[in-house]
């Protein structure tokens, strides 16, 4: 999932930049709802240290109509255990991906004009975040809109970085590096190397001059079915990489604590993860789904031109769905089969935009 970004809601026509930032480290291992504590009190569980760079520039139309793009970079990190002989940890091996992710460019519309929303008044950003003026002097008094966007996600990252790993070594009884570079996860590839339609739609109601509620709900379709990288796994339904959708939800409350600082705070839930089936195309071929939900506090300040946001989303509840190959493989061998992924305890959002 990208970091989330901060945009104004009914800008006037210009271009409007944004940075964001994403760090993620995932520690913790689930087979469904199941920690497995005992691989994180041994300290053979996977790590993942993900950091996503979002570079966002706007186009708006008019107060109704935007083009946005997105170009994601990422700088990812995957540790695994080595172990030695009687399957002892003697240490972890590293891997590393870096470089531009999957580019995307969406077409934004609000289904109501601005003008018809409650004066003297604010309302929240698409985001949850943020509040900017309402347009006076309207006779509908409308409290709410909903934005609708609809795009293309191209397969311009990369989608077979390798790089070398540790492995054990018989002579010392340490590590050392494999001679030859292998795939790294699919969990830190800068791409997933299909093409996607991602569909967002961002929804919000002011109770109040200072009191909103929002909902935002995202969906990247890939209707393709896998990207031909092998993966080196044993298991033959699992051979090959899977290109699998994706999806992010999030609603909430959100308080404007200072208007005159343009400090605004919220508090919600939030949930991400990866079905086990696509909406769309085939499921088959390598894919860890699953889903976690948080509780999401965020704070925004918005001045003149300039807006930043901060998330700090905190995970209760983590779950790794059964994959298709692996019931696949069930089936055919008549043993259970069920693989676990990591997630991580929190992870943080941050964003910077401005408008020209």
């Amino acid at each position: 999932m990208n970091a989330a970004l901060h945009i104004e809601e009914h800008p006037t026509a210009g271009w409007q930049s944004s940075i964001g930032y994403r760090w993620l480290y995932s520690d913790r291992p689930f087979v469904g709802t199941e920690e497995q504590t005992e691989q994180e009190q041994e300290g053979g569980q996977f790590i993942n240290d993900l950091h996503t760079f979002n570079f966002g520039l706007t186009y708006n139309v008019n107060q109704r109509l935007s083009f946005t793009f997105d170009a994601p970079y990422v700088d990812n990190d995957r540790s695994s255990p080595i172990r030695g002989p009687g399957r002892v940890i003697v240490g972890r091996s590293h891997v590393q991906a870096r470089g531009w992710g999957d580019l995307r460019l969406s077409t934004n519309w609000w289904l109501w004009d601005p003008a018809g929303h409650l004066g003297e008044a604010t309302r929240a950003a698409p985001t949850g975040k943020g509040k900017t003026p309402i347009a006076t002097g309207s006779p509908q008094g409308r409290r709410g809109n909903i934005r609708v966007s609809i795009g293309v996600d191209a397969p311009t990252g990369d989608k077979d970085v390798m790089d070398y790993r540790s492995i054990y070594d018989p002579a010392t009884g340490g590590t050392k590096q494999a001679s030859q570079k292998t795939i790294v996860d699919q969990s830190i590839q800068p791409g997933d190397g299909g093409w996607g339609i991602p569909i967002d739609l961002y929804a919000y109601y002011q109770f109040s001059d200072r009191l909103t509620g929002y909902f935002q709900g995202s969906y990247l379709i890939t209707p393709e079915q896998k990207n031909g990288v092998e993966t080196g796994i044993r298991n033959p339904y699992e051979a090959i990489m899977s290109i699998g959708d994706t999806w992010m939800a999030r609603t909430g409350l959100e308080y404007s604590l200072l208007p005159d600082k343009g400090v605004s705070v919220s508090l919600g839930l939030r949930t991400e993860g990866q079905p086990v089936y696509d909406l769309f195309g085939g499921s088959d071929g390598f894919r860890r789904p699953g889903m976690n939900i948080a509780v999401e506090p965020s704070v925004t300040w918005m001045w003149k031109d300039w807006s930043a946001s901060l998330s700090v989303p905190v995970t209760f509840y983590n779950e790794r769905f059964q994959s298709v190959p692996e019931k696949q493989m069930q089936a055919a061998t008549g043993i259970p089969r069920h693989g676990e992924a990591s997630f991580a305890d929190y992870y943080v959002m941050m964003s910077v935009s401005k408008k020209f």
